[in-house]
């Protein structure tokens, strides 16, 4: 299939909805259906399923709605990896034909919002971007309040040995992390059902998560159709480094500058540049990093919610911090960051843990790699790496940041210090090293 863009065509508005199975996406369509007030739309459903009963369902009560011009429904698959294809061809169908206001994107439950975005500005392998024909105007997140809470309890209870009955599940907390992380607007859902507690700690915990999103309390999914349809409220920038533990970064930096501009008497900007998906590139201000201070009686006070940063200079045994890892740390909601490790020198790994689930994946190669390889010199460091480079190793660090509730901060500390490996280790070092026995002496 060829797609042609004209150089004067405006790109289509795009729309994408995302949230968990029952979180009420649907019912949030068909309200906005009912209130297009002239704008004429086209709609793409995703399903997992051999049947779309989404896409059925709109279609039975839209055919009375002249706005909506077409209902293309994707189904048997998820668009955000399985299926993306054939939502990229659906997509630019339906922009290049130049006749809809906006396109409406109804994800399937379990779908990756960011997934998606990263579509949209990718390339293609002959040099296309789906974002030249179509740009998102919002990227909003359905959540149903209670679930989402309950979810939290559960994700809370496994850390702390008292739940069995969901060790064998999908890890459902983290794709709900991850749906409620990278969006621009959160529609906080069944509201009626809930309490005011309830209420107060939904708000205070997504604003935790994602500090930049517009929070819309809800019964039925209804809400003004301008806060999501030609609302021009996305922004790149926030859905990739938007969540609330890169914030918690941002805040770290900004206090090593200064440390550091006070200890050695120059500037180093202590920045996050790898050149990959999960760019740490910030330059929020001092001021910036105040302004999510949090008040006397909030969440925190209430559940004992908070965050540090652990970072040091010094490569992890990679079977040490796996050993470590067998036993989720306690109370830790959300840890994501930037990992180093002996046995993969070259390459920056990224960590992500959401409830009792992590990942630590390779994502780039450090510029100390390339340094030491030869294929760049120090002139040619961006200019946020040479402002954190250390000697003797670069950019090379550990870099991570806990969320959590009542987490034993020094406990988590002391385990991953015990997986350090000191500089003179070689990596043909046993592995039954004197890190993996004091790991095995703090789990007991």
């Amino acid at each position: 299939m060829t797609h042609t863009p004209s150089v004067s065509q405006k790109p289509c508005s795009v729309t994408i909805l995302s949230g968990f199975l029952g979180a009420g996406k649907t019912t949030l369509l068909n309200h906005l259906l009912r209130h297009l007030d002239g704008k004429r739309i086209a709609i793409i459903v995703n399903d997992i399923g051999e049947l779309n009963i989404d896409g059925a369902l709109l279609k039975s009560t839209t055919d009375v709605i002249e706005e909506v011009e077409e209902i293309v429904e994707l189904t048997d698959g998820c668009i955000c990896c399985s299926i993306q294809e054939d939502l990229w061809n659906t997509v630019a169908d339906l922009a290049q034909q130049g006749t809809y206001d906006a396109i409406l994107i109804e994800s399937t439950g379990v779908a990756e919002p960011v997934s998606i975005v990263k579509m949209f500005v990718t390339p293609t392998p002959t040099g296309r971007r789906l974002l030249d024909l179509a740009s998102i105007d919002t990227l909003a997140t359905v959540v149903d309040l209670t679930f989402f809470l309950d979810q939290w309890d559960k994700s809370q209870q496994r850390l702390q040995g008292k739940a069995s009955l969901f060790e064998a599940e999908e890890p459902i907390f983290t794709l709900l992390v991850d749906q409620v992380e990278c969006a621009n607007v959160i529609i906080i859902n069944k509201t009626d059902l809930a309490t005011q507690q309830q209420r107060d700690d939904i708000q205070r915990i997504l604003r935790e998560l994602n500090p930049h999103a517009e929070l819309l309390f809800t019964t039925q999914s209804v809400i003004p159709t301008e806060k999501i349809i030609h609302a021009e409220t996305f922004s790149l920038e926030m859905t990739l480094q938007g969540a609330g533990w890169i914030q918690k970064l941002n805040e770290h930096i900004t206090q090593k500058q200064h440390e550091r501009s006070h200890n050695h008497g120059h500037e180093h900007e202590h920045a996050h540049t790898h050149e990959h998906s999960h760019s740490h590139e910030h330059t929020h201000s001092h001021e910036h990093s105040h302004s999510h201070e949090h008040t006397p009686g909030d969440i925190r006070e209430r559940l004992g919610l908070e965050s540090f940063v652990y970072d040091r200079r010094l490569p992890f045994d990679r079977e040490a911090f796996e050993a470590a890892l067998k036993r989720p740390f306690q109370g830790v909601l959300r840890a994501k960051g930037v990992a180093w490790f002996r046995q993969n020198d070259p390459f920056v790994q990224f960590y992500s843990q959401a409830g009792d689930r992590y990942t630590c994946d390779a994502i780039a190669v450090w510029w100390a790699t390339r340094f030491e390889r030869g294929q760049v010199s120090l002139d040619d460091l961006p200019s946020p790496v040479r402002a954190q480079w250390q000697e003797p190793h670069g950019d090379k660090r550990q870099e991570i940041v806990f969320i959590g509730i009542d987490m034993d901060r020094q406990h988590i500390i002391d385990t991953l210090d015990a997986c350090l490996v000191e500089e003179s280790s070689s990596i043909m070092d046993d592995i039954e090293s004197t890190s993996i026995k004091h790991i095995k002496d703090l789990l007991g």
